[in-house]
C-alpha cells in the first residue's frame, strides 16, 4: 500500500478505489480477484500485492497509472452489477490544496 493510503479495515465485499493525480490505487477482495480480475489484469502487467485485512480477509492491492486505472474502473462499473456476489465500491479522490492568493 502506498504511504499516503490510510490503513483502515475494509469489509469483505468492499472494493476501495483511491484516485490520485497520476495513479489509481485499488484494494479488491481476493475472491473477486481470483474469479474475475486475475485474467483481466494480466494484460496490464500489474504488480499484485496480496494482504490480510482485519475485517475483509484476504485482499489484493494494486497501484496503476491513471489510464489503466480508468479502464479498470470502467470495467468494474459494468461487471460488478451483473455478478452473483454483491460487491460495492468505496471511491475517494485526492484533493489538492492549492494556496489561494489574495
Amino acid at each position: 500500500m502506498p504511504d499516503d493510503v490510510p490503513g483502515w479495515p475494509l469489509m469483505e465485499e468492499e472494493v476501495l478505489i483511491l484516485e490520485g493525480k497520476d495513479k489509481i490505487y485499488f484494494n479488491f477482495p481476493y475472491q473477486l480477484y481470483k474469479k474475475e480480475l486475475r485474467r483481466r489484469l494480466l494484460r496490464y502487467n500489474v504488480e499484485v500485492n496480496i494482504k490480510e485485512d482485519v475485517l475483509g480477509g484476504k485482499r489484493v492491492e494494486i497501484t496503476v497509472d491513471k489510464q489503466v486505472g480508468l479502464e479498470i474502473k470502467a470495467w468494474l462499473s459494468i461487471r460488478l452489477p451483473t455478478m452473483r456476489e454483491k460487491y460495492y465500491v468505496t471511491e475517494l479522490e485526492e484533493v489538492s490544496h492549492a494556496k489561494e492568493e489574495a
